[in-house]
């Protein structure tokens, strides 16, 4: 299993009720993924006391899914109902942050659902009607 597929059988679990945290430690002891690929995230839901940003830097800030699958874990576990603290947290530890964000907002949105983006963050877009528009057409 390659760390893509760790992050999309967390957001499966989470989208289907499973807490984050219990779906990682419930994904990084499961047998059947190899340890190369447990590992990583082993070490982001330990980290999970630590301050943000001084943890993704000792982690990596690469999109690597040795040193990005930390960080992800990391801000998942640290900021579990609140959305908007882990992608700020996440995004002044610079690097690949985008790749991060997109992996962080995906497990957390199913976490919290929509409700957790700030309105301004939606109401500001200047193509936000038009995401709006979209985003009815797909629920």
């Amino acid at each position: 299993m390659p760390p893509s597929e760790f992050a999309d059988s967390l957001g499966f679990s989470v989208l289907h009720g499973q807490d984050p945290t219990q779906a990682i430690e419930k994904l990084i002891h499961d047998p059947t993924i190899s340890s190369e690929i447990r590992l990583p995230p082993n070490k982001g839901l330990q980290s999970r006391v630590k301050e943000t940003v001084s943890t993704i830097m000792e982690f990596g800030q690469s999109c690597h899914g040795a040193e990005a699958s930390p960080c992800v874990i990391h801000l998942v576990v640290k900021y579990t109902d609140d959305l908007r603290e882990a992608l700020i947290q996440n995004t002044m530890a610079g690097g690949n942050s985008a790749g991060r964000n997109m992996i962080v907002g995906m497990i957390l949105g199913a976490h919290l659902g929509m409700e957790a983006i700030p309105k301004p963050w939606l109401t500001e877009l200047a193509a936000a009607l038009e995401i709006d528009s979209f985003l009815d057409s797909i629920w």
